[in-house]
């Protein structure tokens, strides 16, 4: 994303001052979300996520009962936090979410395994 992002950010192109970051990165990851990706089978991720045969349907019920699961969840996750601020509900809730999706193979997280050398001064001291 930072890659992509920096491409897009051009000071020397006219009227570049007058646009957010904000609207930069929507540029960015529409950019990225139209690559084809060896991972996705040679598709792009819009298409992977967007198309309508391969979208799973649930009911009102299945919803709730996901919704329900998650927000369990993320109350445990809460609760072993030891924190109940809204910025910790918010980190709660996406580390629930990501655990959900993985569970049911929506998507795949990895770490890869080389790491950028590159360290800001908060971090190396």
């Amino acid at each position: 994303m930072k890659a992509c992002l920096r491409e897009k950010l051009i000071p020397e192109l006219p009227g570049s001052e007058n646009h957010s970051m904000a609207v930069y990165a929507e540029v960015a990851a529409h950019d990225l979300n139209h690559r084809l990706r060896p991972c996705l089978h040679g598709k792009t991720s819009c298409q992977v996520f967007f198309s309508l045969e391969e979208k799973p349907v649930y009911s009102k019920l299945e919803r709730r009962e996901i919704y329900d699961i998650l927000m369990e969840r993320v109350e445990r996750i809460l609760v072993s936090m030891n924190q109940f601020d809204k910025s910790a509900r918010e980190a709660a809730w996406r580390i629930a979410v990501e655990f959900y999706l993985q569970s049911k193979a929506f998507i795949k997280v990895h770490i890869p395994r080389k790491v950028s050398p590159n360290f800001t001064p908060i971090f190396c001291s």
